[in-house]
């Protein structure tokens, strides 16, 4: 996923330019001339990443900044669904370079690309998973929505905190909810082969859905590892939880959390990701 491709417009211009070189080679009368061809070929052909890096490579980081500039601002009245819908649209073939594209479409859209084949890196992020459950749900594909919205909520538990999670339990009755603590529930059974932070995610997991049960794997995970942050927080330990995540303690930065939106916890994911995708900062 971290790696920039070769833009498919540098990879045509390659092969003019070996078309070129051929023809040039062959009608070449001197041998000057043939190795004066051939080390100009070197030259361009060493340049091509060059400049799929530093033009079309900035072409797509200033895009993709552009692009989440205008996701982020979306809860406000700036940018509507339509603008944002039209925007993805109008700049779709850069957009689609970026790796994320397979999560933005299906948040933008609220349907996969089916265009689009999903790589297997974005099949497993937990943002992903959450967003094509959701769909799957609204095409009636119950039981297959639910393992794809369990397995993202395991795997990343602020997915509970998001209003899109709050209007699906609500549209859902609360069915789900349960079916999600009884799976947790069962795979903990045996929490010895979890690991501290496996540990600490379904901890977190039944604490916001409010079972007692949450407390104790938390416990379980911090005898582990210390280190942990969120698990003090939600155990009641808030100073252990300031100094950690702050360096120094005070009560207002122990202040409950209040719900987010979808977009907002995946744009602060993202922020990480786009300085490896493009080595620079996204803001």
């Amino acid at each position: 996923m971290g790696g920039m491709q070769t833009s498919p417009i540098i990879l045509i211009l390659g092969v003019i330019y070996l078309a070129f070189l051929d023809s040039t080679v062959r009608t070449a009368s001197h041998k000057k001339g043939v190795k004066l061809v051939y080390a100009s070929s070197i030259i361009v052909l060493l340049s091509l990443p060059l400049v799929n890096k530093f033009i079309l490579g900035t072409n797509i980081a200033d895009t993709m900044r552009d692009f989440v500039t205008i996701l982020s601002r979306s809860g406000g009245e700036e940018y509507s669904e339509d603008e944002i819908r039209f925007f993805l649209r109008n700049n779709e073939q850069i957009i689609k370079q970026d790796p994320y594209y397979p999560i933005f479409h299906l948040y933008v859209f609220g349907e996969p690309d089916l265009k689009e084949n999903v790589c297997f890196a974005c099949q497993d992020n937990s943002y992903w998973k959450f967003l094509y459950g959701l769909y799957l749900f609204n095409f009636n594909s119950k039981e297959k929505a639910y393992c794809y919205l369990i397995s993202s909520l395991i795997s990343n538990p602020s997915l509970i905190k998001t209003k899109e999670f709050r209007m699906f339990c609500k549209i859902n009755n609360l069915d789900f909810q349960q079916r999600l603590i009884d799976r947790i529930k069962k795979d903990t059974e045996h929490p010895t082969s979890f690991n501290a932070v496996e540990l600490a995610r379904v901890g977190t997991v039944l604490t916001y859905l409010n079972q007692r049960e949450g407390t104790s794997l938390l416990n379980k995970a911090l005898q582990k590892s210390p280190s942990l942050v969120l698990p003090w927080k939600l155990t009641g330990d808030l100073k252990k939880y300031s100094f950690l995540k702050y360096g120094n303690y005070s009560q207002s930065l122990c202040k409950d959390e209040l719900e987010v939106s979808f977009i907002d916890i995946l744009i602060q994911e993202y922020n990480v990701a786009f300085s490896v995708f493009y080595g620079e900062n996204l803001d």
